[in-house]
């Protein structure tokens, strides 16, 4: 069940910081729409639950290209 739920989520990148306060869930049902220009809807996009994820990490390539160039 759980992976099957999984298929209706959404993950939107590049949202500045704060720019959804103070309700996340109402902002996404107005922003969605506009953002993709889809008009008028026959039904309102309600959004469940909404949750920032945390930034992933920037992995350096520095040290991989360390250990390849070495004897």
């Amino acid at each position: 069940m759980e992976t099957r739920s999984g298929l209706n989520n959404l993950r939107v990148v590049n949202l500045p910081e704060g720019a959804e306060a103070p309700d996340t869930c109402s902002f996404l049902e107005g922003w969605i729409p506009e953002a993709l220009d889809l008009g008028p809807l026959r039904c309102p996009i309600v959004m469940e639950r909404v949750r920032r994820a945390e930034e992933r990490q920037q992995y350096s390539t520095e040290n991989f290209d360390n250990e390849m160039s070495e004897p």
